[in-house]
């Protein structure tokens, strides 16, 4: 314990510090939404906050000249990407296209994931990876009680507050509520969720250092939100969450892969006998929401309107305007009409680059998910599991429709980079220091 606490006190301040932001930004996204509900004069504040201290985070850090790592280009890459969107913004709104708030607005929902991961991969260091994990597991047992109380609670509830509002918006069969947790509204739980399965599959195996009983608790208790959620998007990402991880199991020739699909089943199934005898109202009620919404719509149809549909949008060379077609915008003085299905939005938004955007994450998420299953090595786990919760973000749902959704987006792709990371270059004082910390990360 004693080199252990030395080595963090020998890590460079700026190291520090980047380390410190990072967890916050996490820590923020996780419980932002549970301030602004329950915390009176918060709502704006905290709407803007996480990405504030972000930007002041990659302002300060950068100019000392710290780097996590030898090869930086992406991150570059990625705030230039941020920078052109600003200077397309700047240039809509000159032209009259949309005000200014909008814009701003509009901009923060295409930058946000990308200034986090740029941050993620020009300061952050592997080692954090663990600390985030065991960030997301203990916020896990904290939702599932927040999750539970709002269920059994009457949509007008002081648990049930949404922000702006004194009551739930969303409300089931029955008057069963669709929970959000700490979340500003179920979207963010439901992105949430799937991060912690993913993760509590991948800490079950690798990661000795955070203890077993807080994984297995973490697991279980996403299986607890998923029954209980009402969000038929939540049971299909985690169905591409488990079938990543049975198609890593088998892919990895170990003998005791059929051992650990079977215990993870057994585990799931146990789960889901426990929600149904604690609260059978609520899965009835999420059952009539399943039953209901299948008669009313076509979802596989739904799915690839979703994810192809931005191919016959109108295409124009600079778009309406950078954020004219979200409820953000039209709020803020947009005269535009709201566009929901967001691939579709950039295209009418961004015009020629949204297109090419579009394109570009039709083809990462199948690409991402094949080159995680078959190029890594057979036994890293976490890169296919973080994998399967992006791949229907990006392929047809979404990733910057609200702040919380923003922050999913950078957090998860974010940690997928910090499992991917091969070319990490900690200062020479971590390098002599007692490895235990990155020791608890196996590979």
């Amino acid at each position: 314990m004693e080199a252990g606490g030395a080595a963090v006190e020998m890590r460079p301040p700026a190291e520090v510090m980047a380390s410190r932001v990072f967890v916050f930004y996490i820590a923020m996204w996780i419980a932002e939404g549970a301030v602004r509900k329950w915390v009176p004069g918060t709502e704006q504040i905290f709407y803007v906050l996480r990405d504030g201290v972000l930007i002041l985070a990659i302002a300060g850090i950068g100019s000392t000249g710290y780097r996590a790592r030898s090869r930086t280009g992406a991150g570059t890459a990625l705030l230039t990407l941020g920078f052109v969107l600003a200077l397309i913004a700047g240039v809509q709104v000159i032209l009259g296209l949309l005000p200014l708030q909008a814009a701003l607005l509009g901009w923060r929902s295409y930058a946000a994931p990308l200034l986090f991961l740029a941050y993620t991969i020009l300061f952050v260091s592997r080692v954090d990876l663990g600390k985030a994990v065991r960030w997301v597991l203990i916020a896990t047992l904290v939702n599932v009680v927040v999750v539970l109380a709002q269920v059994f609670s009457p949509a007008g509830a002081y648990i049930n507050k949404d922000v702006g509002a004194d009551a739930a918006y969303f409300v089931n069969a029955g008057g069963i509520v669709r929970p959000s947790g700490t979340f500003s509204a179920p979207i963010g739980l439901t992105e949430f969720t799937a991060i912690a399965f993913a993760l509590s599959l991948f800490a079950l195996h690798y990661l000795r250092a955070i203890k077993r009983l807080l994984v297995v608790s973490a697991l279980i208790s996403t299986v607890f939100i998923i029954a209980v959620s009402g969000s038929r998007g939540l049971v299909l990402n985690a169905v591409v969450v488990l079938g990543a991880y049975i198609a890593m199991q088998l892919l990895s020739g170990r003998s005791t892969a059929p051992r650990n699909i079977v215990l993870i089943g057994a585990v799931g199934i146990e789960a889901l006998f426990a929600v149904g005898s604690i609260a059978p109202q609520v899965l009835d009620s999420f059952q009539t929401r399943f039953i209901d919404a299948s008669r009313s719509e076509d979802t596989a149809g739904r799915i690839f309107s979703q994810a192809f549909d931005f191919l016959v949008q109108p295409l124009t060379w600079l778009g309406d305007g950078i954020g004219a077609r979200s409820q953000a915008g039209i709020l803020s003085g947009s005269t535009q009409t709201w566009i929901e299905v967001e691939k579709t939005r950039w295209v009418a938004e961004l015009g020629l680059l949204g297109l090419i955007l579009g394109w570009a994450r039709t083809a990462i998420g199948p690409a991402l998910m094949l080159w995680c299953l078959f190029a890594r090595r057979p036994r890293d786990l976490g890169a296919p599991l973080l994998a399967a919760v992006i791949f229907p973000a990006i392929a047809w749902g979404s990733i910057g429709v609200i702040p919380s959704t923003q922050a999913f987006a950078g957090i998860a792709f974010s940690l997928l980079f910090l499992l991917m990371d091969k070319d990490r270059q900690p200062s020479a004082e971590v390098v002599s220091r007692s490895r235990a910390p990155e020791a608890s990360v196996r590979h």
